[in-house]
C-alpha cells in the first residue's frame, strides 16, 4: 500500500485533530536549587513563553554558545580552505548509501496524483505504520500508528512534546546533553533543570536526579545513547530511573532522544521498556545519512495511561505551531528506505580508528555508542578556537551545558579525518 492510498483518510483525520487547544502560560518563577548542582544553579527559572522581543534577553544564556561557535565555523572555513576539516557535525560528507538516493529519486519522480501533495497534520497512516512496527519490534511493546507522530526531523518532535506538556514547573535534563533541549524548554517559559552526569563515566546520577525532581517537574529529557558522551546506558541503570520516576509526585514524561540508537556495537534499550510515561524521538535523518531531508517522529508508549490523549495533543500543536508535519517526498519513500539497513559498519569502523590512534597519542576518549568521540581537553574553548584557526571545526563541551571536552563526529571523509586528528593530536596534548 502506498501513501496515496490513505490520502482519502486524510479529511477526517484533520478533522479528528481539530479544536480547541486550552494552554495556560507558565507565570510563576521557580525558587533556586542549590542543591542540583553548578550547572542548573545558574540555568534561568521557569517564565511565560517567549514571545517577540523578549527573545534575545530570555534565550541569550542558551543561544550564546552557539552563537560563538558560529563565529568560529567561519575562522575555520577560512583557514582551512580547500583542506578544511569538519569534524563538528554528523553531516555525512561521503553523502548517504546509493540505495538510500535511489529510493528518494523514486519517490520524488512518483506519478500518483497526489503522492507529493498535502498529507495529514502528524503524517499519512502508512509510513506511521511502518514506524510503529518498527518500534514494536524492537522494544516488544505493542506500538500502533495512532502511537506515533511523523514530523520533520527530532527537533519539531522534541518541540511538540514539550509544549504538549502541563503548563508551567520544570523539566529535568541530565548533562551534558544535545544543545537545543534546555532552549527548547525555555523559550517555552519552563525551568530547565540541568543536573550533571556522574564525570568518571557520564552514567546518571540517581541522588542528584532524586534532589531536582519536585511536585512541579514535568518531564526528563535523556540522550539515549547520550550525546555527546557516547554513553550507552543498560538495562538496570534505566530500571533504577524508571523506580525513581514512579515514585515523583508529578508522574513526569521521560522523553528519550533516540536520534543515534542505530549507531551501536552492544545491545541498545530504549528507556520506553521500563518507564510506561515515555515518549520516543527519533530520526531517520541520522539512520540514513541524510540529515537535511527531515524526517522523525514523536512516539508514545502505548502503556502510558494516557498515550491516546497526548497523541491527540501533539496533532492538534502540530498544525498550531505550523511546523508538525514532514515533507510528503520522505514520507512517500519511508517504506522503501525502512527495508534498508543503515551505514553503521562503516562509521563505527572510522570512529573505532579514530578512538585507537587519540587514545595512542594518550588523550582520554570516551564514547561507546554514536558516531561521535568525546575528548578531553585542558580547555575545550581554548582547543575549538585554536582548531578553528588550523581550518578544523570541533564542537566544544560548553555547547552540550558541560565543559573541559570537545567532541569529534565520525561521519567525515577518511581523508578529512586524518587531517583534522593530526591538528586535533597537538592542540590537546599542548604540542604548538
Amino acid at each position: 500500500m502506498s501513501v496515496r492510498d490513505e490520502t482519502s483518510r486524510s479529511a477526517a483525520e484533520r478533522s479528528s485533530a481539530a479544536g480547541d487547544l486550552s494552554r495556560v502560560d507558565a507565570s510563576s518563577a521557580i525558587a533556586s536549587r542549590p542543591d542540583v548542582g553548578a550547572a542548573s544553579a545558574s540555568a534561568p527559572k521557569s517564565s511565560p513563553p517567549i514571545r517577540g522581543g523578549s527573545v534575545a534577553a530570555a534565550l541569550a544564556p542558551w543561544l550564546a554558545p552557539q552563537e560563538r561557535f558560529d563565529a568560529l565555523r567561519a575562522t575555520a572555513l577560512a583557514s582551512g580552505g580547500a583542506r578544511f576539516c569538519d569534524l563538528a557535525y554528523a553531516n555525512a560528507w561521503g553523502g548517504p548509501l546509493p540505495e538510500v538516493r535511489e529510493v528518494l529519486r523514486r519517490a520524488a519522480t512518483s506519478t500518483g496524483d497526489l503522492d507529493l501533495q498535502y498529507t495529514p497534520y502528524g503524517g499519512a497512516v502508512v509510513p506511521r505504520r511502518f514506524a510503529a512496527q518498527a518500534l514494536a519490534r524492537r522494544t516488544g511493546l505493542p506500538f500502533k500508528h495512532d502511537h506515533v507522530l511523523l514530523t520533520p526531523g527530532a527537533m519539531s518532535a522534541l518541540t511538540l512534546l514539550i509544549r504538549a506538556l502541563p503548563a508551567g514547573g520544570n523539566v529535568v535534563i541530565p548533562v551534558p546533553t544535545w544543545l537545543d533541549h534546555p532552549l527548547y524548554v525555555a523559550t517555552d517559559g519552563r525551568e530547565p533543570r540541568l543536573v550533571p552526569l556522574r564525570e568518571e563515566d557520564f552514567g546518571l546520577d540517581l541522588e542528584a536526579l532524586a534532589r531536582a525532581i519536585d511536585e512541579d517537574t514535568r518531564a526528563l529529557i535523556l540522550t539515549c545513547p547520550g550525546n555527546p558522551t557516547g554513553r550507552l546506558f543498560d538495562a538496570d541503570e534505566l530500571r533504577a530511573l524508571a523506580e525513581l520516576l514512579d515514585r515523583a509526585p508529578s508522574a513526569p514524561l521521560l522523553i528519550s532522544d533516540e536520534c543515534h540508537r542505530d549507531y551501536v556495537r552492544d545491545p541498545f534499550v530504549s528507556p520506553v521498556t521500563s518507564y510506561a510515561r515515555t515518549a520516543v524521538v527519533y530520526s531517520y535523518g541520522k539512520r540514513f545519512l541524510t540529515q537535511g531531508q527531515r524526517l522523525g517522529y514523536a512516539a508514545i508508549s502505548p502503556r502510558h495511561p494516557e498515550a491516546a490523549a497526548l497523541v491527540a495533543d501533539l496533532r492538534r500543536l502540530a498544525r498550531a505551531h505550523g511546523h508538525g508535519t514532514p515533507t510528503a517526498l520522505m514520507q512517500q519513500a519511508l517504506p522503501e528506505l525502512k527495508a534498508l539497513a543503515p551505514d553503521v559498519a562503516s562509521v563505527l569502523a572510522r570512529k573505532e580508528r579514530t578512538r585507537a590512534r587519540l587514545e595512542a597519542a594518550g588523550l582520554v576518549v570516551r564514547g561507546d555508542a554514536t558516531m561521535f568521540l568525546y575528548v578531553k581537553v585542558d580547555d575545550d574553548w581554548a582547543a575549538t578556537e585554536a582548531l578553528a584557526k588550523r581550518g578544523v571545526l570541533v564542537l566544544p563541551a560548553a555547547i552540550f551545558h558541560h565543559r573541559g571536552w570537545i567532541r569529534l563526529t565520525a561521519s567525515a571523509r577518511e581523508d578529512m579525518l586524518d587531517r583534522g586528528l593530526e591538528h586535533v593530536i597537538a592542540v590537546a596534548r599542548g604540542d604548538a
